[in-house]
């Protein structure tokens, strides 16, 4: 009897497992957008402007991962033109330029 039940249940939902599964991607997209949001807001992200012009330029850049796990992270500006010249960074060790390299090219990388 049980399995009877079980079996008519499973063939009567998946009549509707096309619809069930676009409502399940919904969901956890509409899931994600609302955590980017919310963590955006806590943090005060924002949106990038894009423009025609062939630069990027950033204010108060910061790594999102290095500034969860320091207790002070200080936020830096970049202003790099896609004009064929080449930037070095230079400091002493452990002064943050991976994290700095690895922080705009992750803007780069979303926004291009």
């Amino acid at each position: 009897m049980e399995r009877a039940i079980t079996r008519d249940l499973f063939s009567h939902v998946s009549l509707f497992s096309t619809h069930l599964t676009k409502v399940a991607t919904f969901a956890a997209e509409l899931d994600c957008f609302l955590s980017m949001a919310l963590v955006a807001r806590q943090n005060n992200y924002v949106r990038p402007v894009l423009t025609e012009e062939n630069l990027l330029d950033i204010k108060n850049g910061r790594h999102v991962l290095q500034e969860m796990t320091v207790d002070t992270f200080i936020p830096n500006d970049t202003k790099i033109f896609h004009d064929g010249r080449v930037n070095i960074i230079t400091g002493p060790n452990f002064s943050g330029k991976s994290i700095y390299i690895k922080q705009v090219f992750s803007y780069y990388s979303l926004y291009s």
